[in-house]
């Protein structure tokens, strides 16, 4: 490896402190300025109210992409030269930067701060189907990501590993994992037939009688499981 090569590898990449794409905040305040009988005062308004938490949040996402380029240059052994041709990344980068502005849940940024690894990474997502796995990332609930995470291996997700032998149907399963959903039917049916319908998981009715192996059974399908992957923390045997 020549000299150059380790002194890239070897820099650590900080967050810069302004953006160079699009400013959201800078978008939204010249909407207001223009609209019919508003004008400047409700532009500084919109400047007063939303300005500071947008860049804050702004700011906390170029940290948290420094962080995703300082893993692929130091641990993942990829160049910043070979981040910076890489356009399907840069893209993603873009994609994702937006959608990280929009959503302030800590799973949804862990998620995306995922994504941007597993886009260098994994060798067996293809473009399209990332893209379509980001735009996942910002229409879902943090309840869609947790629910079907659960349908993986249920088995393995409530604590401990164990499940009443009297569950009959993946719903019950499903209260046992999360006893918060109790009574509260409606929301995640909707959730679930939501799922069923981007071909995320399998089973189409959520509260079919099963024998409690298959009530405990995986329900997700392979593009469930790829978006699970993708969006999940890239083990070291993911690498190139």
């Amino acid at each position: 490896m020549s000299d150059k090569e380790k002194k890239s590898k070897k820099k650590v990449i900080k967050a810069p402190e302004k953006s160079s794409g699009d400013r959201i905040h800078a978008i939204l305040k010249g909407a207001v300025a223009g609209a019919p009988l508003v004008g400047g005062v409700a532009s500084e308004l919109l400047s007063m109210i939303f300005g500071p938490p947008l860049e804050k949040r702004s700011q906390q996402w170029r940290e948290e992409v420094s962080e995703v380029i300082n893993e692929l240059v130091s641990n993942r052994g990829i160049a910043v030269e070979e981040l910076q041709n890489n356009d399907q990344f840069v893209s993603v980068v873009a994609n994702a930067t937006q959608i990280a502005t929009r959503n302030h849940q800590q799973e949804k940024i862990e998620a995306l701060k995922n994504a941007l690894l597993n886009s260098v990474i994994s060798e067996t997502i293809e473009e399209s189907l990332q893209n379509l796995f980001l735009s996942y990332i910002d229409t879902l609930t943090v309840w869609h990501i947790k629910i079907l995470r659960a349908f993986r291996n249920p088995q393995q997700t409530q604590q401990g590993g164990r499940y009443s032998s009297t569950s009959s149907s993946p719903s019950q399963v499903l209260l046992e994992i999360y006893p918060d959903l109790n009574g509260k039917r409606d929301f995640y049916d909707l959730i679930w037939k939501d799922l069923f319908s981007r071909g995320l998981v399998g089973l189409e009715n959520l509260h079919v009688m099963m024998t409690p192996s298959g009530a405990y059974g995986k329900q997700t399908t392979k593009t469930g499981e790829m978006f699970i992957d993708f969006i999940s923390t890239p083990k070291k045997g993911n690498d190139k």
